[in-house]
């Protein structure tokens, strides 16, 4: 995910959004540098921006009902 060292985040929201993405990915068995996990990273920085006190956790069901929601549209 060395894309994300390209936007300007604090370092515990760099910390929050890696370790939701690494966790998003591995429950979707998604390749962590592959498209899908970039699309889900920039869904999780938008999220983040809208809540920027977030947990690694919150994040992650944020993200993960997001994108659920998506898939059923």
């Amino acid at each position: 995910m060395n894309f994300l060292t390209e936007v300007d985040l604090t370092d515990e929201q760099l910390d929050t959004v890696t370790s939701t993405i690494q966790a998003w990915c591995a429950s979707q068995r998604v390749d962590p540098e592959g498209v899908s996990a970039r699309a889900a990273a920039a869904l999780a920085l938008e999220l983040l921006s809208t809540h920027p006190s977030v947990t690694s956790e919150e994040l992650l069901d944020l993200l993960s009902n997001r994108l659920s929601g998506a898939g059923s549209k």
